[in-house]
């Protein structure tokens, strides 16, 4: 039996030459969709800033999704090269 999701939240982030996180307080968020646009970046997510040269290589139109909650946690992205980037994220809930 496959696990349901329910969206509790969408969130647009700037990402750019600082690394940034995700909004994840409250409503127990077990998975996060998230897309790039405008830029290529760079993410980690386990728990040490991503830099313009050492990270996940993410390209304009990727979509991942990061189901451990502790990498959801600690995720971090940064741009990859000197064009500011955005992501958009879906955060979602198991339902009972």
């Amino acid at each position: 039996m496959s696990e349901i999701y329910r969206i509790v939240g969408h969130d647009t982030k700037a990402v750019s030459n600082s690394a940034v996180s995700l909004t994840t307080s409250g409503s127990n968020i077990t998975q996060v969709t998230i897309r790039v646009n405008d830029a290529s970046l760079r993410w980690r997510a386990d728990g040490t800033a991503p830099t313009a040269s050492e990270g996940h290589t993410q390209t304009v139109g990727d979509i991942f999704i990061l189901t451990d909650e502790s990498e959801i946690s600690n995720f971090q992205a940064i741009r990859k090269g000197s064009v500011d980037s955005e992501i958009d994220c879906i955060y979602e809930a198991r339902t009972p």
